[in-house]
């Protein structure tokens, strides 16, 4: 069964918490990835330098949750810690 459900009489989608928190899980998911990917640490760190691929890829998930409105707990590459992730 879908999280996205279509409520006609206000025209507007519908959401459930159990398809934002799967959404949640599935992007720190691929964020655990990028840097599995890119030699970069799980944990939060600060990085150094100019931004890279992987950072951009980051930053490009994190702004997709923040536009879904799901906070992840960071909205900055590098300072989530997804070790536990998926």
């Amino acid at each position: 069964m879908s999280g996205l459900t279509y409520h006609a009489p206000t025209k507007q989608f519908t959401v459930t918490q159990s398809a934002l928190e799967g959404v949640a899980l599935h992007l720190r998911y691929v964020i655990k990835h990028i840097r599995q990917q890119a030699g970069l640490p799980l944990t939060a760190h600060q990085h150094e330098g100019p931004m890279s691929g992987p950072q951009f890829a980051e930053k490009a998930v994190l702004d997709a949750a923040a536009e879904l409105g799901i906070d992840l707990g960071a909205s900055r590459p590098g300072k989530l810690d997804v070790s536990d992730a998926g």
